[in-house]
C-alpha cells in the first residue's frame, strides 16, 4: 500500500526515516522498525489551471518545419507512440522492417504546442504550475508538446516518457542537485 509523503514544495525529496509496521492479527501484535533508506523522490509542481502560454517564436526556431506535407521522407516521421492511429503507422517501412514509425502530415505538424517560459508573464512558483497544467492536459489530449526554459529546450513530442522527462525538468527548475543524505 502506497503511504503518502507530504511535500510543500516542488524539487528533490528525501523522505529521512520511514517507519514500517504490521499488525496482526487483528491489532494484536505489532512489529515495527524504522528504516533509512539512500533514496531520493521528485515533487513536481502543483498543476494551476491558466491561460495556455503563448509561444514566442524566434530567428532560430523550428516552425519553419511545421509546413512540411506529410510523406515517408525521415523528415515526417516519427518513433511510433502507444494510442497514435492505425491510419497513420507507415507500413511500408514497418515491412521492410525499419521499425514501427507513424506518418506526421501537415495538420498533426501544427497540432504542435510549445509550453513557452517566456509566454507567461508571472512570478516563478504560478508559471510552473500553469506550464504543468498544460503539459497534463496536451498529454491527455494527444496534441504534441514541447518545453522551452531558459536554457533547456525539449523538442514536441508525446507519451509517456516524454511527459516524464518535461515534468522533471519543471520540478528541478532553478533548484540546485539532489540533497546529499545525511550521515548518521
Amino acid at each position: 500500500m502506497k503511504s503518502p509523503c507530504p511535500s510543500h514544495h516542488r524539487g528533490y525529496l528525501l523522505p529521512g526515516r520511514l517507519l514500517i509496521e504490521s499488525r496482526y492479527p487483528l491489532g494484536v501484535i505489532r512489529c515495527w522498525t524504522h528504516i533509512n533508506l539512500d533514496i531520493t523522490g521528485l515533487v513536481y509542481p502543483k498543476p494551476v489551471a491558466g491561460a495556455e502560454p503563448e509561444h514566442i517564436t524566434g530567428d532560430d526556431d523550428s516552425e519553419k518545419s511545421s509546413h512540411k506535407k506529410g510523406g515517408d521522407d525521415p523528415g515526417t516521421l516519427r518513433s511510433y507512440q502507444p494510442g497514435d492511429s492505425l491510419k497513420h503507422i507507415a507500413w511500408k517501412l514497418f515491412a521492410r522492417e525499419r521499425g514501427l514509425h507513424t506518418k506526421q502530415n501537415e495538420q498533426t505538424l501544427s497540432n504542435q504546442k510549445w509550453l513557452d517560459w517566456f509566454g507567461l508573464s508571472l512570478p516563478q512558483e504560478k508559471r510552473l504550475s500553469i506550464l504543468c497544467y498544460w503539459a497534463l492536459e496536451y498529454e491527455q489530449a494527444g496534441i504534441q508538446y514541447g518545453l522551452i526554459l531558459p536554457e533547456k529546450k525539449l523538442s514536441p513530442d508525446r507519451g509517456y516518457q516524454h511527459l516524464q522527462n518535461v515534468l522533471s525538468e519543471l520540478a528541478i527548475f532553478g533548484l540546485n542537485q539532489p540533497p546529499k543524505e545525511k550521515q548518521s
